[in-house]
């Protein structure tokens, strides 16, 4: 029998792989790549975070200290630049809270996703301001990796849960830390539930997983880069074109209005990755 931290480090790397591998409007893919990144830079990463999501899972490393180490290995692996911090900063939590709870059901796992997170400290909220300058995202709010930041990090001695939490507002991860993941155990996950219990396959139920997303929750990836106004208009664009059911011409029509404002929904993305990476830890999601 598989042990618990290989169990959680397999995981990761079948989220991340299976997540980057669907046809989803606006993100790289197998079909689809984006200025310099493209899938094999998404194959790579999600190779590299597995070891270490096994390291934070026994505890080896500080939650912030594992998503750092994380953060560089997958930064290291490619010439891709930033593929993977998102997935990363709500990767950890889940794989430590994974390593420590008893049973893994959907219950016990975003009970102790919250312990894990209402126990993290001031340094691990360093360790993740590091992770994240070091990633240098595009799509982090605005002020987050200032150098102001850090210091009120440090000189506050903050926590890293009441750090992000300043976020919520503007940042899906940081919305997600703040409600113990409520998007992934709440909407993304039972999305892709509903039609995988109909028989469809894996890749179409997380495509559909992040067009709902899109549809009921703006993008806060777009919001950072074209405004909240231009991420409401595509949520709105998404909901009223599925009016009625979806369907592939539908599909087509959201992609083709993606396509068109080059947008890039990374965050809805990184939500759909880590409800993936749940559903497969708790058997909730299997292939």
């Amino acid at each position: 029998m598989i042990d618990r931290p290989d169990y959680v480090a397999e995981k990761a790397v079948m989220a991340a792989l299976l997540e980057a591998s669907a046809r989803k409007p606006g993100n790289v893919s197998p079909y689809h790549s984006s200025g310099k990144t493209s899938f094999e830079h998404f194959v790579a990463s999600s190779a590299a975070i597995g070891p270490v999501m096994r390291r934070i899972a026994i505890g080896e490393y500080l939650l912030g200290q594992g998503i750092f180490h994380a953060v560089n290995r997958s930064m290291s692996v490619q010439r891709g630049g930033n593929v993977h911090l998102g997935v990363i900063l709500l990767f950890g939590p889940i794989a430590r809270a994974a390593g420590s709870a008893e049973y893994i059901d959907l219950p016990s796992l975003r009970k102790e996703i919250g312990e894990v997170l209402r126990s993290a400290t001031y340094e691990d909220a360093v360790y993740t301001y590091n992770a994240m300058k070091h990633a240098d995202a595009s799509g982090i709010p605005e002020g987050a990796t200032d150098e102001s930041a850090l210091k009120e990090i440090i000189d506050g001695h903050v926590p890293l849960l009441e750090w992000m939490k300043k976020g919520a507002d503007k940042s899906a991860v940081a919305h997600e830390y703040a409600s113990d993941y409520n998007l992934s155990f709440e909407v993304a996950l039972p999305a892709m539930k509903s039609v995988l219990d109909s028989g469809t396959d894996i890749l179409t139920a997380i495509i559909h997983s992040y067009i709902v997303l899109l549809s009921k929750y703006p993008d806060t990836h777009i919001a950072a880069i074209y405004g909240q106004k231009e991420a409401e208009e595509l949520s709105s664009f998404v909901q009223k074109t599925l009016e009625g059911g979806g369907n592939p011409e539908k599909l087509g029509k959201i992609s083709k209005f993606i396509e068109e404002k080059g947008y890039n929904p990374g965050a809805s993305a990184d939500i759909v990755a880590s409800a993936l990476f749940i559903g497969l830890l708790s058997g909730d999601i299997t292939l």
